[in-house]
C-alpha cells in the first residue's frame, strides 16, 4: 500500500529530523532564515523532478487559482507558526499544534465530505490522548499570550493542511511544491533582507555538520506526507502523523538518554500503538 509506505517514509524522516534538531544549533538561527533555506531546498528538489518530467510547467487557470490560495495559506501558516515559536516554548507549541488533529477532522468532514470511519476516528483520538499524557506543557497559564499565539497558529496550519488536499484533488504533487515554493521562497528572502543582520547571525548554524542533513530530512517528509494526501484521508493522514511526536520520545529516551517521566513516556506510547494499530486494521480491511 503506496500510502503506508508513504507514512513510513515521513515518520523516519520526521522523527530523524527532530532529533537531530535536539543536538543541532540550528534552532539558534534566525526563524526566517531557516523557513526561508527549507523553502529553497524544496523549490530546488521539485525543479529537478520538474525538468524530470514529473510535474506541469503551465498549469491551467483552475490550477493556478488553486495554487494561488495555497501560497497565502502556506505563507500564512509559516508565519504563525514562526511568531508562536518566537513567544512559546517549542514543548507547549507541540502539544496545542497536537490539536489539529481534531481541528483537520472537523474541517475535512465539512469541506471535503471526507470523515473517516469510527475505527479510526477512535485511532485518532487515542493517538491525540497519548500525546496529551506526555504532558510536554509546563506553563500552566493557558490564556496567556504565548498559548493564544500557539491556538492560532494550530488553526492556520490546520485550514492550511485541509486547503492542501483540496488542492491536490486538482494539482500534481510536484507542480504544487514547485510553483508554491517558487512564490514563497523570494517572499520569505525579501523578509530575512529586511530583517538586517539576521542571515550574518544565522551563518555559523546553518554551517553546522549537522544542518545538511536537516535539510534533508525536513523536505523528504514534507514530500513524503504531501504525496500521502494525495493517496488517502486527510484526517487519517494527520492522525498518524502525529505520532511523530510520540516516537520522538520514545527514540530519545533510547538516542538522547532523556530518562525523565519514564513511565508517563511509555504509557503514552502504548496508547498511541494501539491507536496507530486500530486505523491499519481498518486502512487494511478496505
Amino acid at each position: 500500500m503506496l500510502w503506508l509506505l508513504l507514512m513510513t517514509v515521513y515518520m523516519i524522516a520526521n522523527v530523524w529530523y527532530t532529533l537531530l534538531l535536539k543536538v543541532s544549533p540550528l534552532p539558534k538561527a534566525d526563524k526566517y532564515v531557516t523557513y526561508a533555506s527549507m523553502t529553497t531546498v524544496f523549490l530546488v528538489s521539485a525543479g529537478i523532478l520538474m525538468s524530470l518530467g514529473y510535474g506541469e510547467i503551465t498549469p491551467d487557470k483552475q490550477q493556478l487559482f488553486y495554487l494561488a490560495r495555497q501560497v497565502l495559506f502556506y505563507v500564512g501558516a509559516n508565519m504563525a507558526t514562526i511568531i508562536a515559536l518566537n513567544h512559546t516554548d517549542a514543548s507547549i507549541f507541540s502539544i496545542i499544534n497536537s490539536l489539529r488533529i481534531v481541528v483537520v477532522t472537523i474541517l475535512s468532514a465539512m469541506l471535503l465530505k471526507d470523515l473517516p470511519p469510527m475505527i479510526q476516528l477512535i485511532g485518532g483520538a487515542l493517538i491525540l490522548a497519548s500525546i496529551f499524557v506526555l504532558k510536554l506543557h509546563k506553563d500552566k497559564r493557558y490564556l496567556s499570550k504565548p498559548i493564544v499565539y500557539s491556538i492560532i497558529a494550530m488553526f492556520v496550519v490546520s485550514i492550511n493542511v485541509t486547503a492542501e488536499k483540496h488542492m491536490l484533488n486538482y494539482v500534481n504533487p510536484v507542480t504544487a511544491v514547485f510553483w508554491t515554493s517558487l512564490f514563497i521562497a523570494p517572499v520569505m528572502w525579501i523578509v530575512v533582507v529586511l530583517r538586517k543582520g539576521s542571515f550574518k547571525k544565522s551563518l555559523p548554524y546553518l554551517k553546522h555538520k549537522n544542518t545538511g542533513w536537516l535539510l534533508i530530512m525536513r523536505p523528504l517528509s514534507a514530500w513524503s506526507f504531501t504525496v500521502a494526501l494525495t493517496q488517502g484521508s486527510v484526517a487519517v493522514t494527520n492522525y498518524v502523523s502525529s505520532l511523530s511526536v510520540v516516537f520522538v520520545v520514545l527514540f530519545g529516551i533510547i538516542t538522547l538518554k532523556e530518562k525523565d517521566q519514564t513511565v508517563q513516556k511509555i504509557i503514552a506510547i502504548a496508547i498511541a500503538f494501539i491507536g496507530l494499530t486500530l486505523i491499519l486494521i481498518s486502512k487494511l480491511a478496505n
